[in-house]
């Protein structure tokens, strides 16, 4: 079927379409108005397909792949299909050229950017070391940087201690820990104490407790301890 002949089909259509509204004005005609719609609604959507294909296929005739290939290579100014075929070839190796370029690009900026990280680790970790190094054998430094993860093993410690009931005395801003000493320097372990607590006994009767925790800062882990009656 020729575009032509397609064209003047559609058009057929598109007239019965138009005169079918026309048909419904007068009352005898407008049972056949309706079928006259739907006549003309079916043959131009037959014409549209056939004129799909046949644009379709002068397309491939011409040489092009469909009508949409040849449409893009007129807008990019080309009417020989075989131009067209190298120029499309031409631009697929380009942009797998330019991705692969793209590809190294990026691992080179990770490759830097991961440099810069474990330069920056390397660095912090210096810092840390030379931190350590200097808090070293001061107490209260060594102290001072545990007594937060401390006050929780050490709590707990504590706690375990308890035959009965328990109940910490402590404000909500307040430490369980209010002294430190030495366990033993050269480990940098330090004895937490404090006096925050009540032990019930067995008659029932709340007790003030004194007690101590003995903690290793570089293994982070409890040693012992001690607890007894009494206050600071």
């Amino acid at each position: 079927m020729s575009v032509l002949w397609a064209l003047g089909v559609l058009l057929g259509g598109g007239l019965l379409v138009v005169v079918s509204p026309i048909m419904l004005l007068f009352r005898a005609r407008r049972a056949q108005a309706k079928w006259v719609a739907v006549a003309g609604l079916v043959l131009a959507f037959f014409c549209v397909s056939k004129w799909d294909g046949a644009v379709q296929s002068e397309a491939i005739a011409a040489g092009f792949s469909s009508a949409d290939d040849r449409r893009i290579a007129r807008e990019a100014g080309f009417t020989d299909p075989e131009a067209w075929r190298l120029e499309k070839r031409a631009q697929a190796e380009a942009r797998v050229a330019r991705e692969a370029e793209e590809r190294v690009a990026r691992a080179e900026r990770e490759k830097v950017e991961a440099e810069k990280a474990a330069k920056r680790a390397e660095y912090m970790a210096q810092i840390a070391a030379a931190n350590d190094a200097a808090c070293g054998q001061n107490l209260k430094c060594v102290a001072d940087k545990a007594w937060a993860e401390a006050s929780v093993y050490c709590q707990d410690y504590v706690e375990r201690r308890a035959k009965f009931q328990f109940e910490w005395t402590d404000g909500f801003l307040e430490r369980k820990f209010s002294r430190y000493r030495w366990h033993n320097a050269k480990e940098q372990q330090v004895t937490f104490i404090g006096d925050k607590v009540k032990f019930q006994n067995g008659f029932g009767a709340w007790q003030n407790m004194i007690y101590s925790c003995d903690y290793d800062t570089k293994t982070k882990t409890v040693l012992g301890g001690r607890v007894e009656a009494g206050r600071l």
